[in-house]
């Protein structure tokens, strides 16, 4: 056996192989127990790293190396082994990392080693692990068995077929069991099991699950010399092999066997892919034929069946073109046979799709089809045909048409219906342009609207925020929300500039429209001009205003009064009787103002329920009368939006009568009034208000309506600035008959000295302002707060009993108590509502 050296190319690790997560193996970076493991191998091993260099060595590597590995250790694998790198070593080993796979090899090392090598090395990504040992005794002892051999084990080793010697073992004269003495490459290919696993062993030891049948069958031919043949499948190796047994000499005998696992296989799996085609045939929903090359049809399924009208026994044999049916085309005359779908792909050998006919059998409808027809490239076959029954297909056509005559009905009742409403829609599509908008639109955006094709085109739009005087952004319109989040935007208070030079004050609102996938179609938009609602509260603000400045005037004079060094009597009386005329008209101004106020309110609520309202519940009546009308799918979806954003506007109209002035609070009381604020709150902001009744007290109609107020833009403070998610409202009557509520929280709190003398911002401001209107109507206001410990607010109405022009219920407006908060829960002496104001 020689090895001659070849010169090939040398094949480095490419760096891009190496993951983030690899290293190099470092010298020793073997685990111990691994290392410990490895040194009682009897083969020698040794690990290489990414740049060929020794990582680790095992004993047995030192013997076959003749030299320690303390002396290779970190040293290059062809530094030490310079005569490998041109050899079957060097190939192969580059072979194994450059594709990544195993190699197995014997070679012949020269000097110093002078011996033959049996190598197996295993490539990873940290390097080459190789195992390898010296053969050189086996190999010289091999060469000379195959001398003596030659013919015959040329033969036994380059047969395809398996092949096994075996001695039967007995017990008492019965076969028990047998012996393997000699097998084949091929029966080791063949089963899996290796040679020097199995030789010299029984079959009970290397497969101790096999079937003990087969022993006593090979026991027979060892003993009687009758051979046999046969199928056989084993368990143990999970294949199938075609057996021939034969007797040898006495108490032996020999086994020759194929493989027949595969054949096996493809047997079942024809008989599955028969069986597949056979269900698939029958049971698809297309109608199928075959026909042979003479057009005579050979095959039929179930539904070619029933759309034909006849059994498959009375079709099968039957020509293309018997005039058995009547086939028409669309138009309804007669096609030819020429025509056929089946026809024509024989003829011009290609597939012809979707040829549309109908199929008249006698006494019944005519049944219309889509035919396909495809040849077979199969010896003796023509072609086969699908029938798709497109009947439905028709009379769905025929529908359409007449859906769509109903939805261009609907659409223009849609249109009447939007321009019947007395706010302005518009439909806007997926990108933001506008697709359809009624004369409430026009009318309200003025003259000279210029189109909208996509959201690019909003800042032609002129609005502005009406709280904060900003700029609306065109991503911030409720339209390019609704688009862009798929979501419902409600109540957006603007200012806007119209076309005309004009401003309005409108409510604006939007509803995403979805396509029937879910996908977004767009939004419906919905504008409400709301400018006398603004003007009404901008006039009930400037009416505050002045009652503030009045405040601020008469506490000026008193200030002055208490200031004057006048002695004389008379002009102290007359000073004294001016200053409480002047405090019984403001007071008469603050509960005229406080009585104008409230029926503004009833009066916008009226307008908004008996008109605004009425008109949205008749849009919607209309609505459902012309959707139950509709029967397209996407109308039908267009329209439900419509009535969403319909009944989402009719709830905005109701909450903002709620809110404008709460019927409850005239027909249920004081009482009721505050237990409805707790509920709308909650749905409102989420705010939790624990509203505690300790004694009913029913005030006058402008006291009552004064202190529901009062409470509801105290309750505003806590959700504003508190950051807590619970308030408490606790009504209760002081011994003189007056209404008590004290609103409290557990919030962030403030510095009451902001508030003496109405300084601050504009949220001191608004206590200051809710005190001075107490004040006035004859009641009294008092705060009990500090940083980080909460808010508590008490609030007493005036007396009980009319207010004439004389003295006043309350004493002269003086500084704003206040009470400022130790420890948390701790208030000096009795709770507020049992002291005298």
């Amino acid at each position: 056996m020689s090895d001659a050296p070849r010169a090939v190319p040398d094949f480095p690790l490419p760096p891009a192989s190496r993951g983030p997560e690899q290293r190099r193996p470092e010298l020793g970076d073997t685990p111990s127990a691994v290392t410990t493991a490895l040194d009682f191998v009897s083969e020698g091993f040794i690990l290489l790293d990414r740049e060929w260099r020794f990582v680790h060595a095992n004993r047995a590597a030192e013997g076959l190396m003749r030299r320690a590995r303390t002396d290779v250790l970190g040293k290059s694998f062809w530094e030490c082994f310079p005569e490998a790198h041109d050899r079957r070593f060097g190939i192969e080993y580059r072979r194994a990392v450059a594709e990544s796979i195993p190699v197995q090899f014997e070679a012949f090392y020269p000097q110093p080693l002078n011996a033959w090598f049996e190598v197996r090395a295993y490539p990873s990504p940290e390097g080459l692990s190789i195992f390898f040992r010296d053969v050189t005794a086996r190999l010289t002892a091999d060469e000379a068995l195959l001398q003596s051999e030659g013919r015959y084990r040329a033969l036994f080793e380059n047969m395809s077929e398996g092949f096994a010697l075996h001695e039967i073992v007995c017990r008492d004269g019965v076969p028990c069991d047998y012996r393997f003495l000699d097998i084949n490459p091929a029966f080791e290919n063949l089963t899996g099991l290796k040679r020097g696993d199995v030789v010299g062993r029984l079959v009970s030891e290397v497969l101790p699950g096999e079937d003990p049948h087969w022993i006593s069958m090979f026991g027979a031919v060892a003993q009687t010399g009758e051979s046999v043949s046969f199928d056989h499948s084993s368990r143990v190796l999970n294949r199938h092999y075609q057996v021939f047994a034969y007797r040898l000499a006495p108490g032996q005998f020999a086994v020759l066997f194929h493989d027949i696992t595969e054949h096996r296989r493809l047997e079942e799996a024809l008989r599955v892919n028969l069986t597949k085609y056979s269900v698939l045939f029958d049971s698809f929903p297309l109608g199928i034929s075959v026909t042979d090359a003479a057009g005579q049809v050979r095959e039929i399924n179930r539904r070619a069946s029933l759309l034909l009208g006849a059994t498959p026994g009375e079709i099968v044999g039957q020509h293309v073109g018997t005039p058995v049916w009547q086939i028409i085309r669309p138009d309804g005359s007669i096609m030819p046979p020429d025509e056929f779908a089946s026809v024509r792909a024989m003829r011009e050998r290609r597939v012809v799709e979707d040829v549309e006919a109908g199929i008249a059998r006698p006494g019944e409808e005519v049944i219309w089809v889509s035919v396909t027809a495809a040849p077979i490239p199969l010896e003796g076959y023509g072609v086969v045909i699908t029938y798709g029954d497109v009947s439905r297909r028709k009379l769905a056509e025929a529908r359409l048409a007449d859906a769509h005559r109903k939805e261009v009905a609907a659409k223009a009742r849609l249109e009447a219906a939007m321009e019947a409403l007395p706010i302005g829609l518009a439909v806007v599509d997926n990108a933001g342009g506008t697709e359809m908008a009624n004369a409430g639109f026009e009318r309200l955006w003025g003259p000279g609207r210029p189109p909208t094709s996509s959201i690019a085109d909003y800042p032609k739009y002129k609005a502005r925020w009406l709280e904060s005087g900003r700029d609306v952004l065109p991503g911030e319109w409720a339209s390019a929300l609704a688009i862009k989040n798929r979501e419902t935007v409600v109540g957006q208070l603007l200012e806007i500039e119209r076309f005309d030079g004009g401003h309005a004050c409108v409510l604006n609102s939007a509803a995403p429209i979805f396509d029937e996938a879910g996908g977004s179609a767009g939004c419906v938009v919905a504008v409400q001009d709301i400018s006398k609602l603004v003007e009404t509260e901008r006039a009930l603000e400037h009416s505050r205003e002045a009652l503030r400045v009045a405040n601020a005037s008469l506490a000026d004079s008193n200030a002055r009064l208490l200031r004057s060094n006048e002695t004389l009597e008379v002009r102290v009386a007359d000073r004294t009787h001016d200053l409480i005329r002047r405090t019984a008209q403001l007071q008469a101004l603050a509960v005229d103002i406080t009585r104008a106020e409230e029926r503004e309110r009833q009066r916008v609520a009226e307008v908004i329920h008996d008109h605004l309202q009425q008109v949205l519940a008749v849009a919607r009546i209309n609505l459902s009368m012309a959707l139950g009308r509709v029967r397209t799918a996407v109308v039908r979806k267009s329209l439900i939006d419509l009535d969403e954003l319909l009944a989402q506007s009719l709830d905005i109209t109701r909450s903002l009568t709620a809110e404008l002035s709460p019927s409850i609070l005239r027909r249920g009381g004081l009482a009721a009034g505050l237990r409805w604020l707790g509920r709308w709150y909650l749905g409102r902001f989420g705010l939790q208000v624990a509203v505690e009744i300790d004694a009913e007290v029913e005030p006058d109609d402008d006291t009552r309506v004064a202190l529901f107020r009062a409470v509801r833009e105290l309750l505003f403070n806590v959700v504003k600035h508190a950051r807590v998610a619970e308030a408490r409202v606790r009504l209760s009557r002081t011994a003189d008959g007056r209404a008590c509520i004290v609103v409290s929280d557990e919030g962030a709190g403030f510095d009451p000295e902001s508030l003496r003398g109405g300084g601050g911002d504009a949220d001191s401001l608004g206590l200051f302002s809710l005190r001075e209107r107490m004040d006035v109507l004859g009641g009294h206001f008092e705060v009990d707060s500090s940083p980080g410990r909460g808010t508590s607010i008490t609030i007493w109405g005036p007396p009980p009993g009319p207010m004439g022009t004389g003295t006043p219920a309350a004493r002269p407006a003086g500084p704003l108590q206040i009470a400022v908060r130790r420890r948390k829960g701790e208030r000096s002496g009795r709770p507020p509502c049992h002291r005298e104001p």
